[in-house]
């Protein structure tokens, strides 16, 4: 397989091989990151600015109980994130398999090699080394070739979300990672809230921002499983 093109006359149970530079799953590397502590404390993160934000102020009984309100507001809200990212990685981060993207030929015949490994095949303990390098792999083919596959596809908790409801919620949360990282939201206390000072005189985060935190709601392009027999070089 060189293709897209030879990828859609694959069949299930066909032996195929093919040569490909691989990646691995992005949402699997990004919990390696958002674990379900950081998870809670993004979301409160989160509640904390956007509520801050839209405070316009108020005598000392408003501003208690803003301040009651705020902190329930990111308890439960924490909480839900908290065990949702326990739950997802479970799944997703399971120890029994490993998934890598190889991208096979050109632009324009271009399709996604998604290759399941199971770990205790691997003949050395690390798991990662096929990102090291070129592979081969000859493997038997575990689904027809599909176009912009939905990332949660594979994923038991989350496979019924509607695949457009992700896209729409990736697309926020991309959305918010970027406008975060360029923007500076005043701390509770702060005499001016104006929308000005919250949109405009921020320094630029950007340089300061660890991690990417974007992610793709699908695989983009066209794609095909395999369960590899063999990975050499």
């Amino acid at each position: 397989m060189d293709g897209a093109a030879q990828a859609a006359e694959l069949g299930i149970g066909d032996f195929v091989e093919f040569t490909a530079k691989f990646k691995p799953s992005q949402i699997s590397s990004l919990l390696d990151i958002v674990t379900p502590e950081l998870a809670e404390t993004i979301t409160r993160r989160t509640i904390h600015q956007k509520k801050i934000a839209e405070y316009t102020g108020g005598n000392a009984q408003k501003e208690s109980r803003f301040k009651l309100e705020l902190e329930g507001e990111k308890e439960t809200w924490g909480a839900i994130a908290r065990a949702a990212t326990k739950a997802v990685r479970a799944d997703f981060r399971s120890d029994a398999t490993r998934e890598y993207y190889g991208s096979v030929g050109s632009p324009g015949d271009q399709v996604t090699a998604i290759t399941i490994c199971d770990s205790e095949h691997f003949v050395v303990q690390d798991a990662d080394r096929i990102l090291d390098g070129t592979f081969t792999v000859l493997g038997k083919v575990t689904s027809e070739r599909a176009e912009d596959l939905p990332i949660l596809e594979r994923n038991k908790i989350l496979d019924r979300l509607n695949p457009k409801v992700v896209d729409e919620a990736a697309s926020q949360l991309n959305g918010f990672v970027r406008e975060s990282a360029s923007k500076k939201v005043p701390a509770f206390g702060d005499e001016d809230r104006s929308e000005s000072s919250i949109e405009g005189t921020g320094a630029d985060m950007s340089d300061e921002v660890p991690f990417d935190l974007t992610l793709d709601s699908r695989i983009r392009g066209y794609c095909i499983k395999v369960i590899p027999i063999a990975i050499f070089i």
